[in-house]
């Protein structure tokens, strides 16, 4: 379930109910991707649709197939060192 923390929303000056609304929109299009055997990948600068390869195609660990993407520096990927916000009291 899509989810945002209202508390660093607040802190940070974001709009906590638009953020959630992307958050919500972002879930749903992977669930339709899933729907369709795909998988999408966020990384620098843009995102990738891939699926499995035909076993007859894979080779050694290469075993996925680019179907599409996402371009324009919208997306990142990687795990960040992220921090957590102080609770408000």
């Amino acid at each position: 379930m899509a989810y945002v923390d209202e508390n660093a929303c607040r802190q940070l000056g974001i709009d906590h109910k638009k953020l959630l609304s992307i958050a919500r929109r972002l879930e749903t299009a992977g669930k339709d991707a899933h729907k369709l055997g795909v998988t999408v990948f966020g990384h620098s600068g843009g995102g990738t649709l891939v699926t499995e390869a035909p076993t007859q195609l894979q080779l050694g660990t290469d075993t996925k197939v680019n179907v599409g993407g996402m371009v324009g520096g919208l997306w990142d990927g990687g795990d960040p060192n992220y921090i957590e916000m102080p609770v408000d009291d």
